[in-house]
Parts: C-alpha cells; structure tokens; sequence
C-alpha cells in the first residue's frame, strides 16, 4: 500500500504553521488558513485516521495537490521549521579512504533568518539561510529529478 501524501503546513496570518499547530483547537475556533503555494483557502484536516493536513476546495486547481509537490513542500518547510529552533547545522562527512569512519562537520551557524523560495542572483533556491551580511548559504530540495548543471555550479 502506498502512504497518501498531503500539504502539511498552511499560512495563517502571514506566518508558515504546521497544519497539526491547530489540532487542539475544536474547528469553529480555528484560524482562516491559506495554502502556502496558491494562497487559496484550504480546509485543515485533523482527524485520528490520516495525517494531519489541509485540502484545497475541490474546484481549485493547486499543484499543491500532487504528492510530488506536496512532498516538496512539506520537506522545505519542515527543513525551515527545524532551521529556526537551531543556530548551527551539521554535515556528516564520511572518511575517504574508505574506513567507514565519519565526523560531523559544521556547515552553516549563526543565521538570522530562513527565507523559502527567494532570489539570489538568478536563481530562486528552495531554502536560503540569512545572516546579518546577508545570505549565508541555500539549500535545494530534490524529490525527483536532479538540480539543473548551471544551477548547482552557482551554487558550487
């Protein structure tokens, strides 16, 4: 059996929140919330069989409504979410000689801000981590097909 994939993050009052932020409020008392993507309104689903996620009204056209693009989301946002409760994020790398040792190696530390889908130069990355000179680093998230050659050499 395949796992569903829904839109877990919504907007609400101009901030990105996790759908299930809301699941202890009873549905009256719950907050207009929009699509991150398409900025339409979306109904949140909190219920005790599925996932906690939003629904577009099913005369919106959303590409936010396809498990691809749902899980791109969800991943850049989520990768957000966990970017704005740190100040300093980790690579494992491991040794090249082959011993199948590992260290954990300091990327990026002390940003200010995490911006979603913003340019820097011509490009418009998925995650752009900001510090006070500006930006720090960017992060792409791949769900199914590589990064474009010009793409990651800018990066590079």
């Amino acid at each position: 059996m395949t796992r569903e994939i829904f839109l877990q993050w919504v907007r609400v009052n101009g901030e990105i929140r996790k759908v299930s932020d809301f699941s202890n409020l009873p549905p009256r008392s719950r907050p207009v919330a929009t699509c991150p993507l398409c900025m339409k309104p979306v109904i949140m689903k909190l219920g005790r069989e599925r996932v906690h996620h939003c629904a577009h009204q099913p005369d919106v056209v959303c590409a936010a409504t396809q498990p691809e693009t749902a899980l791109h989301l969800n991943t850049k946002f989520y990768i957000r979410d966990q970017l704005l409760s740190g100040t300093q994020l980790y690579l494992e790398q491991r040794c090249s000689n082959g011993c199948g040792r590992s260290r954990n190696v300091s990327w990026v530390e002390h940003w200010e801000r995490v911006k979603i889908e913003s340019e820097i130069g011509a490009f418009r990355p998925d995650i752009l981590i900001v510090g006070s000179g500006g930006t720090i680093n960017a992060i792409e998230v791949i769900v199914t097909h590589p990064t474009e050659d010009d793409k990651e050499a800018f990066y590079m």
